[in-house]
């Protein structure tokens, strides 16, 4: 008689915590399980109700020996006999199994819709051969798949191995070895890793450059951006919901976004939002120090680049009822460098130093930029292309109110972005305890 239930217990607790008798007990129904009834590792998850990768750590810690590649693939070839496992367990395994028939089935038929009807014909007609000689226990050779075939499926279609090897009801080691046969090239670890397609940036009108100085203007504040395999893997993790439109608003159009809720430093649960890029997004790569030249140079590219990073790591804030606009950062040399421009351009910013707030965690010093003479800020904000969706409020609602009506729909504007942002933490624990 096999104890569900107990092992479950005992599987749900840290193994340390565990005495010699259950550590015993544990061993000993996993052992019969495995090697006595013959379940694989996903069928034992599936009764526990845990993943694949917890099951096999208890594996690893209880020092369970495992079957070699060819005992599984034997024991996959054989048709297993449910009769053999015990009553109390059948039922479960059944309807894992039957699960998991279907499963193949319906990606089987999903994979066909992709192909055209031409070869989805010839496909089929090389499964019914291959299924009619497996049921016949007879030899089946994957040189019966034509090179031009197996070709059109793995480089038109870019199916992975796994997926052609269930279009003809083989494994991905055959066709694998019928590639290598074939001299057809696998794609490189990049290639393999691209689930969702990337837009390369292109720079092709007036546009598209004030783009790239919005984008390193952000980089230079919160945005983060690093490569890895040839792409460009971009992310911000906020406690603010406006992150996640910004980031589609700029990054949709090139490639895939998700984001996922976390603990951060602080003991805040948070929100990371990544897109993968294309590498041609390589210039986001490096934070700079100073401006670059060619954005200097231009005040529409300047303004874009500012806009960047006051959406970012900047505030618009009221003192009194005068509004006050300015970028706290550690980057000193690029602050000062933006304060020189500002000045140029007949505005009077002031550099100092801000003592560390409880949000900041580095060592390094935080700077403040900072613009107060009210006409001044108007002007500014007045033409900066803001894209984040709390700091574009305050600036229409700056831009079109003074006195006590700027200051009680503002108090309005702030109760509105504190709510949102503590449902948006709360969501993240939400799902963070349950881990989902």
């Amino acid at each position: 008689m096999i104890n569900v239930n107990l092992i479950e217990k005992i599987i749900n607790r840290k193994f340390y915590n565990l005495n010699k008798r259950e550590k015993k007990l544990a061993r000993n129904i996993l052992i019969k399980l495995y090697w006595k009834y013959d379940l694989s590792f996903r069928e034992i998850a599936f009764l526990f109700k845990k993943d694949y990768d917890t099951i096999q750590q208890w594996f690893k810690r209880l020092n369970i020996k495992k079957r070699t590649h060819k005992e599984a693939i034997l024991l996959k070839k054989e048709k297993m006999n449910v009769k053999n496992i015990p009553e109390e367990i059948k039922t479960q395994i059944i309807i894992y199994r039957k699960k998991q028939k279907k499963k193949t089935i319906l990606s089987r038929n999903l994979i066909l819709n992709k192909l055209s009807k031409n070869i989805a014909i010839n496909v089929n007609t090389l499964y019914s051969y291959f299924f009619i000689r497996k049921i016949n226990r007879q030899f089946i050779s994957s040189e019966k798949i034509p090179k031009n075939l197996l070709k059109s499926l793995y480089t038109k279609y870019k199916l992975s191995l796994k997926e052609i090897g269930s279009l003809f009801g083989l494994g991905a080691s055959k066709i694998r070895k019928r590639m290598q046969k074939y001299n057809i090239p696998r794609r490189t670890l990049s290639e393999a890793l691209t689930k969702y397609p990337k837009r390369p940036f292109k720079i092709r009108t007036k546009e598209d450059l004030k783009f790239k100085s919005y984008l390193i203007g952000a980089r230079c504040g919160d945005l983060y951006a690093s490569s890895e395999e040839k792409r460009i893997i971009c992310n911000v993790s906020s406690t603010h919901p406006a992150w996640e439109p910004l980031m589609k608003e700029l990054f949709e159009n090139y490639g895939y976004i998700k984001s996922y809720p976390f603990e951060n430093r602080a003991d805040q649960y948070a929100w990371n939002i990544t897109a993968y890029l294309h590498e041609t997004f390589d210039f986001l790569k490096a934070q700079l120090k100073f401006i670059p030249e060619w954005i200097n140079k231009d005040k529409l590219l300047f303004i874009s680049f500012l806009a960047g990073l006051v959406d970012t790591d900047g505030f618009i804030t009221l003192n009194g009822k005068r509004p006050r606009l300015g970028i706290s950062i550690t980057n000193k040399s690029l602050l000062n460098s933006i304060k020189i421009i500002l000045k140029i351009i007949d505005y009077h910013p002031t550099l100092t130093f801000k003592k560390n707030d409880e949000s900041h965690f580095g060592e390094k010093r935080m700077w403040l930029l900072n613009l107060s003479r009210v006409h001044e800020v108007l002007s500014l904000i007045k033409i900066l292309p803001l894209k984040h969706k709390e700091k574009a409020n305050k600036k229409e609602l700056i831009l079109k109110y003074n006195g006590k009506e700027l200051v009680r729909l503002w108090k309005i504007l702030a109760e509105n972005i504190a709510k949102e942002s503590k449902e948006y933490q709360y969501l993240a624990k939400t799902l963070v305890t349950k881990r989902i």
